[in-house]
């Protein structure tokens, strides 16, 4: 999983309190530069999810494929699941993963996004759980981001994105917005926009019910 390969070299190879040890003054603007650019596209992926507030108040009865939906305590969440297989080949199922996008909404305001991955193997007795939290996402700075790990029954790691390093040896802020997090938000934004379209297209079960009633009244 890309998102393991960028956490195992970014938990303390921070090069300075700044990260930019060795870098020229040119160096250092650069990958600030590309990581506001990145903080941008987070904040517009953001923006976005707060156009799924009234699914607060609406009733979903479909979702895309291998997909759950579910309200809470003010927020909503979307779980896209997967199983994992014996081998590659194989029918035989020994365990699952899925990841979860939960929307917390204050009004039309999404005011906090946690994203959440769990893989575990039952024949391998594994499980690992991986969780991102991001507490003002109205915002395009990122440093407030946590991050928590946790494999097996191992002391769970839990660290602020505004520690991991971001050096040119290192990159793994930027790599951890790049190459996991844009394209997680990204694709369950996507999902999310779906379950809405059907919720158009099919309506409620409700809304279904009501007609199939009135229907009745036109045979007598």
């Amino acid at each position: 999983m890309a998102f393991l390969a960028i956490l195992g070299g970014a938990l303390y190879s921070q090069d300075s309190k700044t990260g930019k040890t060795g870098l020229s003054s040119q160096q250092a603007k650069e990958l600030d530069d590309f990581e506001k650019s990145l903080d941008s596209k987070i904040a517009l992926i953001n923006k976005k999810l707060e156009q799924y507030a009234d699914l607060m108040n609406l009733e979903v009865t479909h979702t895309p494929v291998q997909s759950r939906f579910r309200k809470g305590n003010g927020y909503i969440e979307l779980e896209k699941y997967d199983f994992i297989t014996e081998a590659s080949n194989s029918t035989t199922i020994v365990g699952g993963k899925k990841k979860v996008m939960r929307l917390y909404y204050s009004g039309q305001t999404c005011s906090k996004v946690e994203s959440e991955i769990v893989e575990e193997n039952y024949k391998l007795r594994t499980k690992q759980v991986l969780r991102v939290v991001d507490p003002s996402p109205g915002t395009e700075d990122n440093g407030d981001i946590t991050i928590f790990r946790q494999q097996n029954k191992e002391t769970p790691l839990e660290f602020k994105l505004a520690d991991m390093s971001n050096t040119i040896s290192n990159p793994n802020r930027i790599q951890f917005k790049k190459e996991f997090y844009l394209d997680f938000l990204d694709n369950l934004e996507e999902d999310l926009r779906y379950t809405r379209k059907y919720v158009d297209f099919y309506g409620t079960d409700s809304h279904q019910r009501t007609t199939e009633e009135l229907k009745k009244a036109v045979n007598y």
